[in-house]
C-alpha cells in the first residue's frame, strides 16, 4: 500500500514550490502582465493551504482529501478535452 502522509506532504510542497513560481512570475514580467499569473497563485496557494491542513488529520480524512482532489483534476481535465475536442465552444468572445 502506498504511504498517505508522504504524498500529502509531497503535494503540499508542490504545490507551495508552484505558488513562490507565480508569484515571482507575475513580478518579473513586463507591466501589460502584471496580475496575469494572479489566479494561478490564489489557486495553488488554496491547494497547498488544503494540503496542510491534511497534514494533520488523520489518515482516513488524508484518504478521503486525496480522493476527492484526484477526482476534481481528472474531471477538469476531462472537461478541457470535451471543449478542446468540441471546438465551437467560446466562453469568451
Amino acid at each position: 500500500m502506498f504511504n498517505v502522509n508522504k504524498i500529502i506532504v509531497l503535494l503540499f510542497f508542490v504545490f507551495l514550490c508552484l505558488s513562490v513560481f507565480f508569484l515571482i512570475k507575475d513580478f518579473n514580467t513586463d507591466e501589460s502582465l502584471k496580475g496575469y499569473y494572479k489566479i494561478y497563485l490564489y489557486f495553488f496557494l488554496i491547494l497547498s493551504l488544503l494540503f496542510l491542513i491534511a497534514i494533520i488529520l488523520n489518515k482516513k480524512f488524508k484518504i478521503y482529501v486525496l480522493v476527492i482532489f484526484c477526482s476534481l483534476v481528472s474531471s477538469l481535465y476531462l472537461f478541457e478535452f470535451y471543449i478542446f475536442k468540441k471546438g465551437d465552444i467560446k466562453f469568451l468572445k
